[in-house]
């Protein structure tokens, strides 16, 4: 989102936005190499933003920067979060591993070869190293000689004297990367910046407000599942139309129930499924857990009504935390 034209879009309806820097932007690259370059008294503790921290959860610090994007003042927020994950981490090792071998690579094919003096023979290596791009290890070329006997055709003289010449050979020498170095990296890539143009927003209002969209991606996968919703025709645009509007308020519906639920169950003992316990269930296992309600038919000699049977503690638990009536009996009137 946080692009040129989307941004003079967003600005033209008069709406304020906050998203993610690209690190394709020059801008990221100045902004960490800015935070960090500041001293460690700098950064402010945002701590976990989970509602429910534990020992794995993310802890976060942050810097502030005044910048101008498009033309316009905005909000710059450096995050530096703790807890690298582990398919960064990955990538981090396979580079460092990756540039080792395309050295070892590089040495090998320079093996073989003997130069005529250690000028050829560093002149080459140089040439060589002109096509590595690395960032990890320091190469350094080093030159070594040695005497080699001149071979002539036929059989040498009883006493004749051996010649010799002397040959160069060169080798690479690697440094590795310092386990500062690497550290340094791993801050460098658990780094990542919002910009906003809500200037009012701080460092850590901003995170949340940022982390928490996951909410409304989440709904839409909920209400597009075909679990609730199968394939069928509507023929017309407008009765697609009706259908999203209905979807929404299925969904605002469930968000609705998650709600109450947790809300009821937020001191209380986790939920007892028959397969696990759950402290904050979602919507989808809410209306999962009550789907094998049962409701029968009951009546006397002068009235039938309908009422639920067989209420599982955890679903007694369930309609209790959303109010609903569970022994009270509903009428059905067949006159409509």
């Amino acid at each position: 989102m946080v692009f040129p034209k989307t941004i003079a879009r967003i600005r033209s309806a008069g709406m304020h936005w906050l998203g993610r820097l690209s690190a394709r932007f020059a801008l990221s690259k100045e902004l960490k190499d800015q935070a960090w370059a500041q001293r460690t008294d700098s950064w402010t503790e945002l701590g976990a933003l989970a509602e429910v921290p534990a020992a794995k959860s993310a802890t976060y610090q942050a810097q502030t920067f005044d910048v101008t994007f498009t033309d316009a003042p905005a909000k710059a927020f450096v995050y530096h979060s703790r807890a690298l994950d582990k398919k960064k981490e990955h990538t981090l090792q396979r580079e460092i591993v990756r540039e080792r071998n395309e050295i070892a690579q590089l040495s090998k094919a320079l093996a073989g070869i003997t130069f005529e003096s250690a000028d050829d023979a560093v002149r080459a290596a140089t040439l060589r190293l002109q096509s590595f791009k690395g960032h990890w290890h320091t190469v350094t070329p080093i030159v070594a000689q040695r005497e080699a006997r001149i071979t002539r055709r036929g059989r040498p003289k009883i006493g004749a004297p051996i010649t010799t010449r002397t040959e160069y050979l060169v080798s690479l020498r690697i440094t590795e990367p310092t386990s500062d170095a690497i550290q340094a990296e791993r801050e460098r890539r658990s780094t990542f910046i919002l910009l906003t143009s809500q200037l009012t927003l701080n460092a850590k209002a901003a995170l949340q407000e940022y982390k928490g969209q996951d909410q409304n991606e989440h709904g839409f996968r909920w209400a597009k599942s075909p679990i609730h919703l199968g394939a069928f025709w509507l023929e017309k645009p407008a009765r697609v139309a009706g259908l999203g509007y209905l979807l929404l308020l299925a969904l605002q519906f469930a968000r609705f129930m998650r709600a109450m639920v947790r809300s009821a169950l937020k001191d209380q003992s986790p939920l007892e499924l028959p397969y696990r316990k759950v402290k904050r269930p979602s919507e989808t296992v809410i209306l999962d857990a009550l789907r094998d309600l049962d409701i029968r038919r009951q009546s006397n000699e002068t009235l039938q009504w309908y009422q639920w049977t067989a209420v599982l503690a955890y679903q007694r638990r369930i309609l209790e935390a959303l109010k609903v009536p569970i022994d009270r009996g509903f009428v059905w009137d067949p006159s409509g």
